[in-house]
């Protein structure tokens, strides 16, 4: 979504509003694949590759830059709806949060959300 302007997005989550600066969106379900020659195996040795468990949640993460009243708890889930130039919602858990900047009651920020699909 490189070049796509944020400009009048917004989000809420648990029924707080936020004004968007930025999103990213990662659809995950990455796999590591080990080699079996990194298992002692002797040259002559046939050697199996195995696909170990996900390394990432097959869930997609939603990554956003806002501007709002408050930042969203780490591991708190409710309903996410954003909505603007990009716009989706549903059920979501905040997987990171921090503050990047605050004057008075206003914060700026970032968080991270797992995203039920």
């Amino acid at each position: 979504m490189a070049g796509v302007s944020s400009q009048g997005t917004t989000f809420t989550f648990n029924g707080t509003d936020y004004t968007v600066t930025s999103v990213q969106v990662d659809y995950g379900a990455e796999r590591q694949v080990v080699s079996g020659a990194h298992m002692g195996l002797g040259p002559d040795d046939f050697e199996p590759v195995f696909t170990t468990g996900r390394t990432r949640d097959e869930r997609p993460t939603v990554q956003i830059d806002f501007i709002g009243g408050a930042i969203p708890g780490i591991n708190a889930s409710g309903w996410l709806s954003v909505s603007g130039k990009l716009s989706f919602n549903g059920g979501a858990t905040c997987i990171s949060s921090q503050v990047t900047a605050a004057i008075g009651e206003l914060v700026r920020g970032s968080a991270s959300f797992r995203v039920e699909v």
